[in-house]
């Protein structure tokens, strides 16, 4: 594995990373470090991002354990190379680096430790639902509920689970939904606290829209928009976040971190071009401020600065309240307030 990962960071220092005779564009420098000098070293002419492993027995030792726990978990894509073990790892090394962050190759490491601990995570499980009753009705004969599942990822997202919500009338013999858009999430425990870093907020189930009950999304719709002057179009992306902020609450998980710039992937046009980096990054960034400005109770750190491409999000002890009624609904609806 040592020799692999060697040949893998020879072939991203010249952008061309090669699996199954395929090219990808993969490129970034790598210095590694041994007793505070520069053991070895492959540089990209372009300056771009810098792999720095301070301890290499440390880092290959969490990354053969990572490897091995995403082998074991087989997630989709890794059958998409041939079926030899080095092939198969090669592709889990190129998507673990290609879903890094600008921190992340600073620390390696931690970066490892992190994503075993997203492969490990329990906090949700694969399905639930909470009863919506007292949050809103379209009429009195509807029983509202909040579904939400637990899916695992392809082996090339950011995370190996996402969680997809939907609000289901339940009141006759066939159900009617409401999807909103679902959350690429990771939990971890740093700092001596738990942590969720969010990766996406994204629609999935457009395919499914023509199966959403009309009056639903547009009552829906009208309780979102009320008397809220942040809530512009992210709408949608606003309620999910709100419903998953408060998730995490009720779990005691009060930290999070919302994760929008991986430099591997977003410098080569193979993957994404420079329009959809920008609208997917400021997409992000306008639904975490408008929740921010909704509710009393979360405090935000670098929102304006994406050198580090992250934000940090910590929800405090003061009321966790909404200006916005169906928000404010929802939230305590799922606190139990």
């Amino acid at each position: 594995m040592k020799e692999l990962f060697y040949k893998f960071i020879k072939e991203a220092s010249n952008g061309e990373v090669i699996i199954d005779n395929k090219i990808w564009n993969i490129a970034f420098s790598t210095i590694i470090y041994k007793d505070n000098k520069v053991k070895d070293s492959y540089y990209n002419d372009l300056n771009l991002s810098t792999l720095v492993i301070k301890d290499e027995e440390e880092f290959f030792k969490y990354l053969e354990l990572y490897l091995e726990k995403e082998m074991k978990m087989d997630r989709n894509s890794i059958h998409s190379v041939d079926d030899t073990i080095s092939s198969k790892i090669k592709l889990l090394i190129s998507y673990l680096f290609i879903n890094a962050s600008t921190i992340d190759f600073n620390d390696p490491v931690s970066y490892l430790k992190r994503r075993i601990a997203f492969l490990e995570e329990d906090v949700f499980k694969n399905r639930s639902y909470i009863n919506l009753k007292d949050t809103f009705l379209v009429d009195d004969n509807q029983q509202l509920y909040l579904k939400i599942d637990k899916v695992v990822q392809d082996v090339g997202m950011e995370t190996p689970y996402r969680l997809d919500f939907s609000i289901v009338d339940m009141s006759g013999r066939y159900h009617k939904f409401f999807y909103l858009p679902s959350i690429s999430y990771g939990i971890c425990h740093e700092n001596d606290y738990d942590c969720c870093y969010i990766y996406g907020i994204q629609d999935y189930h457009q395919n499914l829209h023509f199966d959403e009950d009309k009056n639903l999304s547009k009552k829906i719709n009208e309780l979102l928009y009320q008397n809220s002057k942040e809530i512009t179009e992210e709408g949608i992306s606003v309620l999910t976040f709100t419903i998953f902020l408060s998730l995490l609450k009720k779990k005691n998980i009060e930290h999070i971190k919302g994760v929008f710039y991986f430099p591997v992937k977003y410098v080569n046009t193979y993957y994404r071009n420079d329009d959809y980096k920008g609208n997917v990054t400021n997409k992000f960034i306008r639904t975490i401020k408008s929740v921010v400005q909704e509710f009393d109770g979360i405090d935000i750190k670098n929102v304006d600065t994406v050198g580090d491409g992250y934000v940090e999000l910590k929800m405090n002890d003061k009321i966790y309240r909404a200006d916005n009624s169906l928000l404010n609904n929802v939230s305590n609806n799922i606190l139990g307030r």
